[in-house]
């Protein structure tokens, strides 16, 4: 018994710390369709995050950092309806999928225009399809929750770079970003 507990843990700790490689290698997004930017009004949050820009080297990666720290600080997963202004959500503090990626949109959008990186950067707000090594995970629910998800892409225009976060996905199982 205490071996199959010892493999058992030891199988744990290997998933815990492949977790990051996993997502990025079995997990896919098929974009359905793009939602539109909100801009940021919340002057409380605005004012959080321009003190988190002063003082420090921007870069594409930090912007990143900021955008999704922040959203995680902010926001709790619900599986209920919620808002998706994130205007709201900054004082709600909770949000589905969409809320998450609209949020997370929007404060990106916000620091990409406060660091002037409109020529080099642009995030994106879509709504897709995910799928496990090839099997679109949304047939195996019924309930419209699920029939699709909200997730977002920052591409880098200077070097054709795309990546994707999954803002409830990363607030949720601590995963990052991945490319396409």
């Amino acid at each position: 018994m205490k071996k199959i507990l010892k493999i058992a843990l030891a199988c744990c700790l290997l998933l815990l710390l492949a977790k990051n490689w996993l997502y990025r290698t079995t997990i896919h997004y098929t974009p359905i369709k793009e939602r539109k930017s909100i801009q940021l009004t919340d002057q409380k949050l605005i004012a959080s995050l321009k003190a988190k820009l002063n003082n420090t080297t921007i870069t594409a990666d930090r912007i990143i950092r900021i955008a999704s720290e922040t959203t995680n600080q902010t926001l709790q997963f619900t599986f209920q309806k919620a808002s998706t202004d994130p205007n709201e959500l900054a004082k709600i503090g909770k949000a589905n999928c969409i809320g998450y990626s609209t949020m997370f949109n929007t404060i990106i959008n916000f620091l990409i225009a406060e660091a002037n990186l409109e020529k080099e950067l642009t995030a994106k707000h879509l709504v897709g399809e995910m799928d496990f090594l090839g099997v679109d995970l949304h047939q195996f629910f019924t309930a419209t929750f699920y029939k699709d998800h909200d997730y977002n892409t920052i591409e880098n225009k200077l070097t054709g770079k795309t990546i994707i976060i999954d803002p409830s996905i990363n607030d949720y199982l601590r995963i990052g970003t991945k490319q396409p």
